[in-house]
Formats: C-alpha cells, sequence, structure tokens
C-alpha cells in the first residue's frame, strides 16, 4: 500500500523500474502495482494468470534485471 501513496515519487523511482516476484494471492496487490511482475514457475494458477512474465528460476531473473540495469 505504501508504494501508492508516493514512496516511488519520494525516491524518485519510476513504476515501470519497479518488479514484483510472487507465487501465491497475497502477492496480487504487488503485481497489479509494479511495472513487471514475475510469477514462480509453481506459483498457483491466478497468480500465473495476473503476471506478465512466469519464472523458471527466481533468483536468475532478479539476477538478470540486476545486472541489466
Amino acid at each position: 500500500e505504501g508504494l501508492k501513496y508516493g514512496r516511488l515519487e519520494k525516491v524518485k523511482i519510476e513504476k515501470e523500474n519497479t518488479f514484483a516476484f510472487g507465487d501465491n494471492t497475497n502477492d496480487l496487490g504487488m503485481f497489479e502495482f509494479c511495472g513487471t511482475s514475475y510469477a514462480s514457475i509453481g506459483a498457483k494458477p491466478a497468480i500465473k494468470k495476473c503476471a506478465d512474465k512466469i519464472s523458471r528460476n527466481i533468483e536468475k531473473d532478479f539476477l538478470e534485471i540486476i545486472k541489466n540495469d
């Protein structure tokens, strides 16, 4: 919730530069808010449906994001 109310503006981060990683329905809020969302391969179907990308290896995908930044 806090991200929606000014934290991104405060630290000058654009929404398109934010990422969320999740596997369960409690992650849906992050997925809706962040620029790019990743669901793990074993995630609940509702999460996979909402995710921008499905990840076979969350750690590898996260490291690629950091490396390319």
